[in-house]
């Protein structure tokens, strides 16, 4: 079986297309990720900004800080970090030209065109020289980059010393023995609402932290908080209430596979590294 390893232009249509399906699905802000749901009670946008949040207390947000954030949607959570820990500057990076075109008329409508840019940029090739940056943050991107080993090397590359990564990823269940089963059924667990995950993305755990030792991190840490996100959001799209029919069918359709696929194979992880000063 061939192995699915996705070009950005390939990307680019599939969030186009996927702009289009958002209608109900969240709330006020234009959030792209499934929400860290740590009480009961929470709306999806408060659920989002747990999740923007959880991940800039990894990073230390500091007044200082110049922050890439690479697979940056629509700008909610550059906006997020900008409003609430108020760093020098952000630059986020998408390769979806409807996401860059909203998420940079919603940096107007904040006015908060001095703190934040959003632009095209390839995560694992990026246009920045060395250490242009003291903190890198990615949420619930990665897996799509080809590849999300070659986008370590590179946020390794762009940060000072000292720096840090900070991101959320989906991975393989540590219950799953990838050699037991076969591609697709694997596609299958890690793509519930996560279609074009790179093939090449598919590994362990322990690869997963090899490959960033190899790209130079140390200290690291990485733990799981799928208790609190891939059920929560499969209830949460359980309430939409969609325009058309068709567009309910495909989002209870997406429920069942969080609780059925990506519940039973995937995990959701939380990853902090750092570049030794």
């Amino acid at each position: 079986m061939t192995d699915k390893n996705y070009s950005l232009q390939e990307l680019n249509e599939f969030y186009a297309k996927r702009h289009e399906q958002r209608s109900g699905v969240f709330g006020k802000m234009p959030y792209a990720n499934y929400g860290y749901w740590i009480r009961e009670g929470m709306t999806v946008d408060e659920a989002c900004d747990a999740m923007t949040d959880l991940i800039a207390k990894e990073l230390d947000v500091e007044r200082s800080d110049r922050i890439l954030e690479c697979g940056c949607g629509y700008g909610a959570s550059a906006v997020y970090v900008a409003t609430h820990y108020n760093p020098e500057k952000i630059i986020g990076l998408d390769v979806t030209e409807i996401r860059i075109k909203l998420g940079t008329e919603l940096i107007k409508q904040k006015n908060l065109e001095d703190k934040i840019e959003i632009k095209f940029g390839d995560a694992t090739n990026l246009d920045f020289e060395s250490e242009s940056f003291t903190k890198v943050m990615a949420i619930e991107c990665a897996f799509h980059f080809n590849t999300r080993k070659d986008f370590f090397y590179e946020a390794f590359r762009v940060l000072k010393p000292g720096g840090v990564l900070a991101m959320t990823d989906i991975i393989p269940s540590p219950g799953i023995n990838l050699s037991n089963y076969n591609l697709e059924r694997i596609r299958e667990y890690l793509s519930a609402d996560a279609k074009m995950y790179n093939d090449r993305n598919i590994y362990s755990l322990d690869v997963y932290q090899k490959y960033l030792q190899e790209a130079g991190f140390d200290p690291m840490k990485i733990y799981s908080i799928k208790d609190k996100v891939i059920l929560q959001f499969a209830d949460h799209l359980d309430s939409v209430e969609a325009p058309t029919d068709d567009a309910q069918e495909r989002i209870s359709k997406y429920a069942k596979a969080f609780r059925n696929q990506l519940m039973v194979g995937g995990d959701y992880i939380v990853v902090r590294a750092q570049k030794p000063k």
